[in-house]
């Protein structure tokens, strides 16, 4: 496969460069794509469409998700064979899991003490087929095995994952959100997902989101592990510190078989956090308990703890002096709620709520919104609270219930 000796493979036209191989995924009749294609460089065209031009360097082929699948395997040699991969769903969290594991799988290697290699670890979400190809490829070249990423509920990466074989899935919930706030589409292209975790490989749930069973209800032949505060999970929390930094103690109260093959008895052992607020205990549980699956020893998963600072704009300290300024990206309502129960846990004298207002949002998130900081505001004891508006900065007082 000559051909193959480009600079790469691509199914958006827009990352097309001379030299490089483009894959029509689009649906209809529109050839736009490949003729966009072609105008940036593409040195060989996969298409279903018939092109009668010429001078494009076209193959027709039947099934053109199964030829992107050949041409990447053969293109980064077989590299999935080679590497675990983790699929994450869930609430917003399920970046902050990523994440931390990625931090756990990296820890000790001496090729990571290079920062641009470094930049390997930082790799959160599934976009689409090439980045989890390159990025296998780059991890893999340094000693890594496994790749984690969070997966979102839509079409798009829907297709991805279907194509992909998982080794290992983890459910963080849902934030407390409704079903009702999900489409019946993106309910159906999540249980896809879990459906597709192979018999006797594991699946993560947080017990304590009643959502998360229905979810992986399509799965029956692989194995369930539970992690929660419920006494019933397979993998809980006792003697919780939330002061200034998460401090608990993880057990783990069912024998556990690693992928290895390894029994793993039920023990107790205490964990430190750099990270604030209950979501950091859900998270560390998680990742905890996949590091462990795969053989990691409990000190190694200990040290690589101790040196995670958190998730960028996931209820991070970005500053500590006088006063100490707490980041979070707020995307979502149920984010909104998680960063005020982060805070609730904390020490502090006064509190000032500063909440970006984005003009493009519905009104009735507006409505919700205030809402939500109205009922926190009180709770917290704010004084003020400071909005940021159509690039306004708005002051106002809490008024007294």
């Amino acid at each position: 496969m000559d051909y193959l000796n480009s600079r790469g493979i691509s199914t958006d036209p827009h990352k097309i460069v001379s030299g490089k191989i483009f894959v029509d995924l689009s649906s209809g009749r529109s050839k736009n794509k490949v003729y966009d294609a072609y105008r940036n460089g593409a040195s060989l065209i996969f298409t279903t469409k018939s092109i009668t031009d010429p001078d494009l360097p076209v193959i027709k082929v039947k099934n053109v998700n199964q030829t992107l699948m050949q041409l990447l395997g053969t293109y980064y040699g077989r590299i999935q064979e080679k590497m675990k991969l983790i699929a994450i769903g869930g609430s917003s969290q399920k970046e902050v899991v990523s994440d931390m594991l990625n931090n756990i799988f990296c820890y000790g290697l001496d090729s990571f003490k290079d920062t641009d290699v470094g930049e390997l670890r930082t790799f959160k979400e599934c976009k689409d087929l090439e980045a989890i190809y390159t990025k296998m490829s780059a991890l893999s070249a340094v000693g890594v095995d496994k790749l984690p990423f969070a997966i979102d509920f839509n079409e798009e990466t829907s297709q991805v994952i279907a194509k992909l074989d998982i080794d290992f899935g983890i459910l963080t919930g849902f934030g407390g959100c409704n079903l009702s706030e999900y489409t019946s589409k993106e309910l159906s292209y999540t249980m896809e997902l879990f459906s597709r975790v192979p018999e006797n490989k594991p699946i993560l749930i947080n017990i304590d989101e009643p959502l998360s069973l229905d979810f992986v209800s399509k799965n029956k032949s692989a194995l369930l592990i539970t992690y929660g505060l419920n006494k019933k999970s397979a993998v809980t929390a006792t003697s919780i510190n939330t002061d200034d930094k998460m401090e608990f103690t993880y057990c783990l109260q069912r024998t556990m078989l690693t992928c290895s093959g390894n029994k793993v008895e039920p023990f107790e052992i205490p964990i430190k956090l750099n990270t604030l607020g209950e979501e950091s205990l859900y998270n560390a549980m998680a990742a905890i308990t996949c590091a462990i699956y795969y053989d990691y020893d409990i000190d190694h998963i200990k040290r690589a703890l101790s040196t995670y600072n958190g998730a960028k704009r996931r209820c991070q300290t970005v500053y500590k002096g006088r006063f100490t300024v707490i980041d979070n990206d707020c995307s979502s309502l149920s984010d909104l709620e998680t960063a005020f129960k982060t805070i609730q846990a904390m020490n502090f004298r006064k509190l000032y709520p500063f909440v970006t207002i984005s003009k493009e949002q519905n009104p009735k998130t507006h409505d919700k919104k205030m809402k939500i900081l109205s009922e926190w505001a009180h709770v917290l004891g704010c004084e003020e609270l400071i909005l940021k508006k159509d690039s306004t900065l708005q002051r106002g007082s809490v008024e007294k219930k």
